[in-house]
């Protein structure tokens, strides 16, 4: 059954893989699609290079947390 916590997991992975797909090297870049990805993505962009590690620090906790709700909803 999809909960709105579970929805919103799939939804964080999905943009993660759009915005992938949005950049180079392997893919066709589009920096206004990946701008937009990354404004709904909750980092900030374009990042000084200060702001790099927050970013990643930012996505990851995200990533992480998408996961711990995708695995609950599923066991």
């Amino acid at each position: 059954m999809m909960s709105p916590e579970l929805a919103n997991s799939l939804n964080f992975l999905e943009q993660m893989v759009r915005l992938r797909n949005k950049l180079p090297p392997y893919h066709i870049p589009s920096m206004e699609e990946a701008r937009e990805i990354i404004k709904s993505l909750g980092i900030a962009f374009p990042a000084e290079e200060s702001k790099w590690q927050n970013n990643s620090e930012i996505l990851l906790r995200k990533f992480l947390n998408a996961l711990k709700k995708f695995e609950n909803c599923i066991n």
